[in-house]
């Protein structure tokens, strides 16, 4: 980086306009994905190299290498939740990417599309830009991506598949999508790429209750990025990761601690993208250690945040949680029923039957604390029957005890 830095102060010496420029891209193309590395891809000094070298690129310098400048801010947009503007730089890549009929470059953009639309809650744009994507991925042409993205294409796809899967009520799928992800990434053998795979991978396996899994994948995530000094994917993948799973063995403690440090981490460097999930966890963490007022604020927070940047991906189970918090605040219950309510319909629009089961789930409890048992069965039934595959996992075995005591 810091040959890279003084480079791009170098390069004012150069006289002639045209060869500066092109000068300038190179150098800053280098530096956007060695600084994404160091320091997060929100972090504001990315945006400030990244943001130069898109307008050098789009004014005609530099050749289809520089396209990753491209890819660079849409990232950069997406881990700060300001989906909008990574749509637009989204569309940029597509239609450049038809406009030269490069297939390296429409596999990039269907890459950063399919993952643009998932953030957004768009399931169905998501799984077709990441079939397009998948398909066009050629395991000896592409595997040098990695060197210029810091991501493989397909490992990155197939992690993010996992947790669509899954959230589609296909929990045997997912964890065999996770798996693949995990060994491609091996197959590569990039550090960072690694790392970041194995902590992503594991959303399908917490949230499934195949917690010795996901576990051994923290460590692993942990013990590589300590030995290559990769700081920032440790600190943050680590403590997220880590805090999901916590609070889905109800192990609250950890939860809270490991979920305050990846915000933490996460906020310094304008990192946005996910906040809400692990504030859901630390809210739900708070309500066990009997932080109240604390689970309420931070219920506020998710609701609002997830609202206002359009980020849908895991809205069901904000509202679900949020829900939870008000059931302890609100004597009347009403706000309760009403975030139950829009997590039920958003979980069907969007045909997220594990969020919808989820949701059941809690609803189902609190029927069933009041008496209402049959309004419970009815609930619950039709959402529990509908899943075809994942009766090992934590939240069937959850409904099927409140349906048959077993």
């Amino acid at each position: 980086e810091t040959h890279l830095t003084q480079a791009l102060a170098l390069i004012t010496n150069i006289e002639d306009l045209h060869q500066r420029s092109e000068y300038e891209l190179e150098i800053r193309t280098a530096l956007g994905t060695t600084s994404m590395a160091l320091y997060g891809w929100p972090a504001s000094k990315v945006g400030d190299v990244i943001k130069p070298a898109c307008n050098l690129f789009e004014q005609g310098h530099g050749g289809p290498e520089a396209f990753m400048n491209l890819w660079n801010l849409w990232d950069h947009y997406g881990c700060r939740a300001e989906h909008s503007e990574g749509l637009r730089v989204v569309d940029r890549m597509l239609k450049y990417a038809d406009e030269q009929g490069d297939p390296a470059l429409q596999l990039i953009a269907s890459f950063a599309a399919a993952m643009a639309h998932l953030w957004i809650g768009d399931y169905d744009q998501a799984a077709k830009y990441e079939r397009d994507a998948l398909d066009a991925y050629d395991d000896e042409r592409d595997k040098s991506l990695v060197w210029r993205y810091n991501h493989d294409p397909k490992n990155t796809l197939l992690s993010w598949a996992a947790h669509r899967t899954w959230a589609l009520g296909l929990a045997d799928h997912a964890r065999k999508l996770s798996d693949a992800a995990v060994a491609h990434a091996r197959v590569i053998g990039h550090p960072f790429n690694l790392c970041w795979t194995l902590g992503n991978s594991c959303n399908a396996y917490v949230f499934s209750g195949d917690f010795d899994v996901a576990e051994s994948r923290i460590d692993k995530l942990r013990d590589i990025a300590r030995e290559q000094e990769l700081t920032f994917i440790g600190t943050y993948m680590g403590s997220s990761v880590s805090a999901l799973l916590a609070c889905e063995k109800g192990d609250y403690e950890t939860a809270y601690r490991e979920g305050k440090h990846a915000e933490d981490t996460w906020r310094s460097i304008g990192g946005r993208f996910f906040s809400p999930v692990i504030k859901a966890a630390i809210a739900h963490a708070c309500l066990e250690l009997d932080r109240r007022d604390e689970a309420q604020e931070l219920a506020e927070q998710m609701v609002q945040e997830m609202e206002a940047t359009g980020e849908l991906m895991m809205a069901p189970e904000i509202y679900r949680t949020a829900a939870l918090v008000h059931l302890e605040a609100d004597e009347s219950n009403d706000q309760a029923i009403s975030l139950f309510g829009k997590s039920l319909t958003l979980s069907r629009q969007q045909g997220t039957r594990s969020f919808e089961l989820r949701t059941s789930i809690s609803m189902a409890e609190y029927l069933v604390a009041r008496g209402k048992q049959r309004e419970a069965l009815e609930l619950l039934t039709p959402i529990h029957d509908s899943f075809s595959e994942g009766r090992d996992t934590i939240d069937l075995r959850r409904a099927s005890k409140i349906l048959y005591g077993t």
